[in-house]
C-alpha cells in the first residue's frame, strides 16, 4: 500500500494497492488505485488494511525501526478495537492473578503434605529397623546434662510451690477454725434462747388483779385440849 500523487482532474486523497514481486493486482493492472472523499475516511481505510495484514510501502533507503512500527500500529488501531483488546487484557490479567494466588496457597500445602507422608512412611516402615539396628540401644534413653539440670529445677520449683500452697491451706483453715468457732458459740445461744425463753416478769397491774382475785387464806384455830381424865 501506498500513496498516490492526486491528479489534477480530481482532488480526492488516492492510495494505491500492489504486490511487491510485481504480480499483477486485478486482472492486467499491477496496481488498484482507491480514492476516498476525506482524509479522514483514508486514514481509517489505511487502518483496515493495516489490520488486515496490509501494510504501507517502504522506502529502500529508509528502515523502519520495530518500535516505530508499534507505535504506528497502534495509532491507526480502531478504537472499538482497542477497547477490546484492553478488556481482554484486563481479563488475562485478573486470571492470572487468581492463578498466582491459588498456587502460592497450594504449593505450600502440597509440600507440607508430602513431608507428613514421607515422614509417616518412614515412621511406620524404617524407623524401627533403624532403631533395632543400633548397638547400644539403651543410649537412645539417655538424658543429657541440660535435660537432666532443667528437670530438676523444674522438679524443685514444683516441690516448692507445692509446701507453700501447704502452708498456706494450713493458715486459712486455722483462721477458718477459730471463726467458726466464735460464730458457732453465738449460733449456739441463740438456738438456746428460741427453744428455752425466759418467762415474761408480770407487770404491776397484772401483779394487782392477782392478788383482788385470790381469796384470802382460811384462819384455823388449834383444836382444844382434852378434858383431865379425874373429872
Amino acid at each position: 500500500m501506498r500513496d498516490v500523487e492526486t491528479r489534477i482532474m480530481s482532488r480526492k486523497p488516492t492510495f494505491g494497492l500492489f504486490y511487491p514481486s510485481g504480480a499483477n493486482v486485478y486482472k492486467d493492472y499491477k496496481q488498484l488505485e482507491l480514492s476516498s472523499e476525506s482524509a479522514d475516511e483514508l486514514d481509517s481505510w489505511k487502518a483496515s488494511f493495516l489490520r488486515a495484514g496490509v501494510y504501507p510501502e517502504k522506502d529502500n533507503d529508509a528502515i523502519i525501526e520495530d518500535g516505530e512500527k508499534e507505535t504506528m500500529e497502534k495509532d491507526n488501531m480502531d478504537p472499538q478495537l482497542k477497547r477490546q483488546v484492553e478488556i481482554i487484557r484486563n481479563l488475562v490479567e485478573s486470571y492470572m492473578k487468581i492463578v498466582t494466588k491459588s498456587i502460592k496457597d497450594m504449593v505450600p500445602k502440597m509440600i507440607t503434605y508430602m513431608i507428613l507422608s514421607n515422614t509417616k512412611r518412614f515412621i511406620f516402615d524404617e524407623l524401627l529397623v533403624y532403631v533395632y539396628a543400633n548397638d547400644d540401644q539403651m543410649e537412645l534413653l539417655e538424658e543429657s546434662p541440660e535435660a537432666v539440670k532443667s528437670r530438676e529445677e523444674k522438679m524443685a520449683m514444683y516441690r516448692a510451690c507445692k509446701s507453700a500452697l501447704d502452708i498456706i491451706g494450713d493458715c486459712s483453715l486455722q483462721i477458718a477454725t477459730k471463726t467458726n468457732g466464735v460464730e458457732d458459740e453465738r449460733i449456739y445461744g441463740k438456738v438456746q434462747q428460741l427453744h428455752h425463753p425466759e418467762p415474761p416478769k408480770p407487770s404491776t397491774a397484772v401483779k394487782k388483779i392477782y392478788r383482788m382475785s385470790t381469796p384470802p387464806p382460811i384462819a384455823t384455830r388449834p383444836a382444844p385440849p382434852p378434858p383431865p381424865s379425874g373429872l
